[in-house]
């Protein structure tokens, strides 16, 4: 999957609070994005 993809999914992962309520600050997302650079599974 393309980066820009998965940074999709994970935004709107977040949206939906698929997170639980947790809530990324910038720094956050920058890191997930850095461990995860093609995403994750969405089993």
């Amino acid at each position: 999957m393309p980066p820009a993809a998965a940074d999709r999914l994970a935004e709107r992962a977040i949206g939906k609070g698929l997170y639980g309520s947790w809530r990324p600050s910038a720094d956050e997302r920058a890191r997930l994005k850095q461990i995860f650079p093609t995403g994750v599974c969405d089993y």
